[in-house]
Formats: C-alpha cells, sequence, structure tokens
C-alpha cells in the first residue's frame, strides 16, 4: 500500500460511523503498515480522517470503484430502493 492508493475498509469501525466495505483514500503513510485514511461521502466531503493498520484495509481500482458507485447510483435515482455496495459487488462477481 502505497500514498494515494484507493482501499476499502475490511470491517466495521462504529466508533467512527464507518462501515465494511468503506470506500477510502491512503492520504499518508504513518509507519510500515499504518495508514492514515480519509473517508469522503459521493461529494468528496470529509467524513472522517482515521488512522488504520493494513490488515484493515484492501487496495481496490479506483476506476472500478467509480464505476460501481455511480452504478448504484443511477439504480437509487431508478426508484427508491437503496443498494448497497456489496449488492452491485455480487451484481460483477467483485470481491
Amino acid at each position: 500500500m502505497k500514498l494515494l492508493d484507493t482501499v476499502m475498509l475490511l470491517e466495521d469501525k462504529p466508533e467512527k460511523n464507518l462501515s465494511r466495505d468503506a470506500i477510502s483514500t491512503i492520504v499518508e503513510v504513518l509507519a510500515e503498515d499504518v495508514f492514515e485514511v480519509e473517508f469522503a461521502d459521493d461529494d468528496g466531503k470529509m467524513l472522517a480522517l482515521v488512522a488504520l493498520p493494513a490488515a484493515a484495509l484492501e487496495v481496490v481500482d479506483a476506476e472500478l470503484v467509480e464505476d460501481l458507485l455511480e452504478l448504484r447510483r443511477a439504480e437509487e435515482e431508478d426508484d427508491d430502493e437503496t443498494v448497497s455496495l456489496e449488492d452491485v459487488k455480487k451484481q460483477f462477481g467483485i470481491g
């Protein structure tokens, strides 16, 4: 993992109001296996800035994540039913 990698959270962090599968960006390397990651909403507004061990994160393809999020937004606009990122990943056979 390196600076500016797009990563996915592998575990819930209820104390930070973050759930498993949340997507973030590494904004600082704090130690060999510890990273400061920034979680943001779909509009880019920062939700949380958290130091996490590498074991709590998985590097993901930033372009693929953006495509999946666009699909989720489009499906949400089509109907009021919320679509989780997990559902979208299953639809595409990812993870």
